[in-house]
């Protein structure tokens, strides 16, 4: 739990909410405004109350429940777990990235998903600090999916009101935000979600499934590729880990992965919209909902360089790329068979 002095109206507010016992709790807040810290707050305010309590982590990125780039669950069992993340989830969703842009309908998806398999008194919700822009959406719908019975909505200067403003037929405490809670930077951010990544993969070895017998879902409009973070499902669908492509083997017969879940468990392979080193380093590929240009517009290259009257850039030109064929051979789709090394 961060090290920041709990304000008078958070005791408050998890006192009401052990009183009220609601079903369902969904955290708000923008980024680095004491979301997780009150979350895990509340958790243990709940436990030590003789409630039984369940985490359900839907931030992406920055996470208190399980891997990155997943939404976690767990039922926390006594006043004396570790309410110190990361927790290990007891049941994961994988979204495909570690940024909600772009994923939004697996993030409203995996969180109902998660939420039924709850069997906690109360379960507690934190979400994404995307709260502008599309982050409006995105709340909105997660609060249409998830019906809280209570809304805990943290707010330096009123910038959630428009999400709130449409669900006044729900209850909502609107919470202020500690001053100690400093703002991190994006290399911050980086570095906690490799070291988190890293954690995960600990102990994961490389494994050879067989393509005949693989389920794959999700699979991009590229083809799979070498690196291509993914996770892995048993026959039920269940998300077991994460797993990153390393490359074809047997004249593309076999997929290698490299994951830390036992391979007799191992039916589906899901795949994400990034890429992951070895070391647990990002490699963000074009994602398969949206479509980047290979260089900037000609609007946002005037607004950096001023040219004198009448000079106009040239038109941009986009660069085509041919697509490798489909090997008759492999059911794989096109990919880079070249396998690097790995570190354990």
């Amino acid at each position: 739990m961060s090290k920041i002095d709990i304000p008078p109206v958070w005791e408050q507010a998890v006192a009401y909410v052990a009183s009220k016992v609601p079903q369902r709790v969904l955290l708000l807040g923008a980024t680095d405004t004491g979301k997780s810290t009150l979350a895990l707050y509340l958790a243990k305010y709940l436990l030590s109350k003789g409630l039984s309590v369940a985490l359900l982590d839907a931030d992406v990125g920055q996470k208190d429940v399980g891997p990155p780039a997943t939404i976690g669950l767990i039922h926390l069992k006594s006043v004396l777990s570790p309410l110190s993340p990361p927790l290990a989830a007891e049941a994961l969703y994988f979204v495909g990235s570690v940024t909600p842009v772009g994923h939004m309908l697996p993030l409203i998806v995996g969180t109902k998903r998660l939420l039924e398999r709850s069997q906690a008194q109360v379960t507690i919700v934190n979400t994404t600090g995307l709260v502008k822009g599309p982050g409006v959406a995105l709340k909105s719908f997660q609060i249409e999916n998830i019906q809280p019975e209570l809304i805990l909505a943290l707010q330096r200067q009123g910038e959630l009101e428009p999400i709130l403003a449409g669900y006044k037929y729900l209850e909502t405490l609107r919470l202020p935000v500690p001053d100690k809670v400093s703002p991190k930077s994006p290399l911050i951010r980086r570095a906690r979600r490799q070291e988190a990544f890293k954690r995960h993969f600990k102990g994961a070895k490389s494994i050879s499934l067989d393509g005949e017998r693989l389920i794959l879902q999700r699979v991009p409009r590229q083809g799979l590729r070498v690196g291509l973070l993914c996770a892995v499902a048993n026959k039920q669908g269940e998300t077991l880990a994460l797993a990153v492509i390393q490359g074809l083997e047997e004249g593309g017969q076999k997929l290698k992965i490299f994951t830390p879940a036992p391979e007799e468990d191992i039916a589906v392979l899901i795949c994400g919209s990034m890429g992951l080193t070895p070391l647990g380093e990002e490699r963000h590929f074009c994602s398969r909902y949206t479509r980047t240009r290979s260089f900037p517009s000609r609007r946002r290259r005037n607004r950096r360089v001023s040219l004198p009257r009448g000079q106009r850039f040239p038109p941009v030109r986009s660069r085509k790329y041919k697509q490798r064929p489909r090997s008759p051979k492999s059911r794989f789709g096109p990919t880079d068979h070249t396998v690097p090394e790995t570190e354990g």
